[in-house]
């Protein structure tokens, strides 16, 4: 097995939704755990803008950590409240 592959093993098996944007803000990467946390399968993101996908975060504090993660090249966390 290359690094490659046991890297989307890894990424496919860890519970918590887990995605990759490029520079542009769009998906590259899209595992399982999100396509069932947020109910959209990952043919549906893939090349697609992270605004596009979910407009809303553009202005909310969502939309501020896609900024500073790509902006500062550094890991961001968000947790929704429910």
């Amino acid at each position: 097995m290359d690094s490659s592959n046991k890297y989307v093993e890894i990424l496919e098996g860890i519970s918590g939704g887990f995605f990759a944007l490029d520079k542009d803000y769009r998906f590259t990467y899209w595992n399982h755990a999100a396509e069932i946390g947020s109910g959209i399968q990952r043919e549906d993101v893939f090349g697609k803008n992270v605004f596009e996908v979910f407009p809303n975060a553009k202005d909310a504090e969502l939309g501020e950590k896609y900024r500073l993660a790509m902006d500062t090249k550094t890991f961001q966390r968000f947790t929704l409240k429910c």
